[in-house]
């Protein structure tokens, strides 16, 4: 237990080092995304999730963002001053919706009733239970790794500046994510759903 909790405290110390090392190595890059526009929508549909993707957006830091948190179930009175305490540079919008089309819908309707067109860079999370051991997309994954790889891919203390590199300098790339978990349409269940959710706020589709 003594050895576990030291890890827990080693943990927080350790991307803080490596989060001031890629800042460094990337100061030319984030230079020139000084007046970059970046928005995060966060679906937070289970709130117990908060701390661990309030890490990665500690790397962040270095550029302008704000973030918009959905959630439909009721947030605890700790973890809504969590957030409102978060960074106090961000503007951050926290609304409860009803829980109607998993993650898309929320961000559907964040990206209409926020504009988040108008930003350039966008990104879009939401939390993920620990799995079962299995194959998933092509990967043996269990517990947490497909949260840790989901976040990690594009909020990185590394990749964070790669993925603002690669979406704002080039205009071959329109997402970036984990490359096993950028999938097709795998039913038509899910292709009417996005659909429906589209139209329903106002986008033909």
């Amino acid at each position: 237990r003594v050895k576990s909790n030291k890890f827990k405290l080693a943990v927080p110390f350790l991307q803080a080092v490596r989060r001031k090392y890629y800042q460094f190595a990337f100061k030319k890059e984030i230079k020139k995304h000084s007046k970059t526009t970046i928005a995060v929508h966060i679906h937070l549909y289970y709130e117990e999730l908060w701390e661990e993707i309030k890490s990665y957006l500690k790397n962040l830091e270095v550029y302008r963002y704000d973030i918009y948190i959905t959630h439909t179930n009721s947030l605890s009175s700790n973890t809504i001053e969590s957030i409102k305490s978060f960074n106090k540079n961000v503007k951050i919008e926290i609304v409860h919706l009803k829980n109607i089309g998993f993650d898309l819908a929320p961000f559907i309707y964040v990206l209409k009733t926020y504009s988040l067109f108008t930003y350039d860079v966008i990104f879009k999370i939401h939390t993920k239970r620990d799995v079962k051991p299995s194959n998933y997309y092509g990967i043996f994954m269990q517990g947490g790794e497909w949260r840790s790889l989901s976040y990690k891919s594009i909020l990185g203390e590394k990749n964070v500046h790669l993925t603002i590199n690669k979406i704002v300098d080039s205009n071959k790339n329109g997402m970036v994510a984990y490359k096993n978990f950028i999938t097709d349409v795998d039913s038509t269940y899910n292709k009417e759903m996005t659909i429906k959710v589209m139209n329903r706020f106002g986008f033909n589709v």
